[in-house]
């Protein structure tokens, strides 16, 4: 990939010896000692700053499983743990998203490829290839993938740990992909599609948004056009319990058994069990969604970034 390597500029000391030998004798002896060996002390070693994140960090997307990751409007992500540490990013690597799952991150590369880590692994996959979107998902049976949508809407999955490669993708365009304990993508119909099984699913509505959560025995949520919210599987029930309002984007945390979704007017709005620890946010604002393993994280408007649950101290935005 390439680094944004910053110019080093060479400073060269102007010996300004002009040996004119122009024997013009102009005993004008003007030798102009000009002593400007102007060495130029300024050696620049203020060369350009390594490029990387800037504080104090502004966010656009955010993502949250084991870890915590956003990318800041510079496209660099930053990421911490619930060991209570920021994760050791490369910092000379910009990503368009990211995509957080148990142990792994993975990121879409602003000059192509997927950038997978976690678990001793640290893989790139489809180098030379642009990605809008990535996802990171798990079969229980099986492992992890990581998949990337392509520019031109069709989707690509790579196996990142003890997995066979996935069934061939339907034909797109996809508008939207999600990982997690279902690896899932909208068509452009707005049909479901499970990209494990390599099947539409059987729900016979139109969605704008997708989201899971578990290992195994997994529920997923999905906004449908209207705005309104239906999930399947193990915790079904939660899509009848939503609070009315027109929803554009959908959490699932199965381990605290609770769902959030994100309203029109930029609210955030939870059901199912109390989040442990600290409550959601209230009140409008709010841009990006993200639930997982008993913490919950959003994005406000002005780039900042508060989490909330039952690891709140944990897992903060640095």
């Amino acid at each position: 990939p390439a680094l944004n390597t910053p110019s080093l500029h060479d400073a060269l000391p102007i010996s300004d010896t002009d040996t004119d030998t122009d024997t013009d004798t102009d005993t004008d002896t003007d030798t102009d000692t000009d002593t400007d060996t102007d060495t130029d002390t300024d050696t620049d070693t203020d060369a350009d700053p390594l490029p990387g994140p800037v504080e104090p960090y502004s966010y656009t997307i955010i993502d949250t499983s084991r870890h915590s990751c956003a990318l800041t409007v510079d496209h660099y992500p930053v990421c911490w743990s619930s060991f209570k540490e920021v994760l050791a990013m490369d910092w000379l690597l910009q990503w368009v998203d990211v995509d957080v799952y148990n142990g792994f991150i993975c990121g879409a590369a602003s000059d192509g490829g997927l950038q997978c880590m976690g678990d001793a692994v640290w893989e790139w996959f489809g180098v030379g290839t642009t990605y809008t979107q990535v996802a990171v998902g798990a079969d229980y049976e099986s492992g992890y993938w990581a998949c990337g949508l392509r520019t031109d809407g069709e989707i690509e999955c790579y196996a990142i740990w003890r997995v066979p490669d996935l069934p061939d993708v339907a034909p797109g365009p996809f508008t939207r992909i999600e990982g997690g304990a279902q690896l899932s993508g909208i068509h452009e119909s707005g049909l479901l599609y499970d990209m494990i099984r390599g099947s539409f699913h059987t729900w016979a509505e139109f969605y704008v948004d997708v989201d899971n959560s578990g290992f195994g025995y997994a529920t997923e949520c999905a906004v449908r056009v209207e705005g309104d919210i239906e999930c399947q599987g193990w915790n079904a029930y939660l899509g009848d319990l939503e609070p009315p309002a027109v929803y554009t984007k959908v959490a699932v945390d199965q381990d605290a058994n609770a769902v959030c979704g994100l309203t029109d007017l930029g609210e955030i709005l939870c059901w199912g069990d109390p989040y442990p620890g600290t409550p959601p946010p209230v009140g409008p604002g709010y841009v990006d969604l993200s639930m997982d393993n008993d913490v919950g994280c959003a994005i406000a408007a002005d780039g900042s970034a508060t989490c909330w649950g039952a690891d709140d101290e944990s897992r903060y935005p640095p």
